[in-house]
């Protein structure tokens, strides 16, 4: 992806694409599938694609990173997860 290896509220953010379990960007052996997308990100040309955003500062404000993804297209959704007894952003 484009965005992979961008900086976002001072950090590097990685971006992948979301593929079903099973269909690739898992093992070393898939060519195309790595870290950040690499390679054949949304090879199935779809209109929509999901997309797995990491290394976020814990601070950073979900419009921040709308803001950032709208300027390569529209953005549908964003969720970020949360802690459920804090209410606070959880990391990955």
């Amino acid at each position: 992806s484009k965005m992979d290896q961008t900086q976002l509220d001072g950090r590097t953010i990685r971006v992948n694409e979301s593929r079903p379990k099973g269909s690739g960007g898992g093992g070393r052996g898939d060519k195309g599938y790595g870290p950040g997308g690499s390679g054949g990100f949304n090879s199935a040309n779809k209109e929509d694609v999901k997309m797995y955003v990491g290394n976020l500062a814990f601070d950073t404000p979900e419009e921040q990173v709308r803001q950032l993804f709208e300027t390569h297209g529209k953005v549908v959704d964003c969720f970020m997860p949360t802690d459920r007894d804090t209410g606070k952003v959880r990391g990955f």
